[in-house]
């Protein structure tokens, strides 16, 4: 694995837990990921997600963790062909007026933003993933949900195949007054750098002391620094 960057980055295990998630087996038997300050615990990260493949029921477990900024906001993950917010499938944990829902969403390219360069999130009909758990408590989001990875009653256009490699999107941001998603707080949200199956295991954590601009490098989970970083691996 390459870094081709002048700037820092913590590239960790994950070994203490988020909320009531179980991040036991993370690198080993799941996938985990968490954004925020130096050595920032799941509970207070900025966004953790944590996911499993089970391939005997064909089916991705998720959980997701954030802290908002603002009463009202979401948590997300998406995948995409190219790394970007446009075409992506996207499936959202909302809190609203005190109630929380759960959503998938596509971003079609045809309406993105001139100005923004972003595209609008739309509802789709059809949500192949089942919520298990939600909470929101000081700041926090968290919730849980299960989804098919594939099948010809769950692929269409706005649905992808997820045994499939895609890029993963790490995404979280406040809500419109009437509830709608918008746009993320971290204007370049970080991505998994690469292209990737979820059955392929991978687990980092990004530190960030004062904020961070994310760009899509050939690495997994890469930024460019707006403030110093420090650099290490254990992998």
């Amino acid at each position: 694995m390459e870094f081709s960057l002048s700037t820092t980055i913590v590239f960790l295990l994950v070994a203490s837990g988020v909320r009531s998630f179980d991040t036991r087996g993370c690198s080993d038997t799941k996938s985990c990921f968490r954004y925020g300050e130096h050595n920032c615990m799941t509970t207070t990260c900025e966004y953790s997600a944590i996911w499993r493949v089970n391939s005997t029921t064909n089916e991705v477990d998720f959980q997701l963790s954030a802290t908002l900024r603002a009463e009202n906001g979401y948590v997300s993950v998406g995948f995409s062909s190219d790394g970007l917010m446009p075409d992506a499938d996207v499936y959202a944990c909302i809190q609203h007026n005190n109630k929380l829902t759960f959503g998938h969403y596509h971003n079609p390219s045809a309406t993105i933003n001139p100005v923004k360069k972003h595209p609008a999130s739309v509802v789709v009909d059809k949500n192949p993933a089942t919520m298990s758990t939600s909470g929101f408590k000081n700041g926090v989001i968290t919730c849980s949900f299960k989804r098919k990875l594939s099948g010809a009653d769950v692929v269409d256009d706005d649905t992808y195949d997820l045994t499939k490699k895609w890029y993963i999107l790490f995404v979280h941001g406040p809500t419109h007054d009437d509830g709608t998603i918008g746009f993320h707080y971290v204007h370049e949200p970080p991505t998994s750098g690469k292209k990737q199956r979820l059955s392929e295991i991978e687990t980092a954590s990004l530190w960030t002391t004062g904020g961070a601009t994310m760009q899509k490098l050939n690495a997994f989970f890469t930024v460019v620094a707006v403030a110093t970083f420090v650099y290490n691996m254990a992998v």
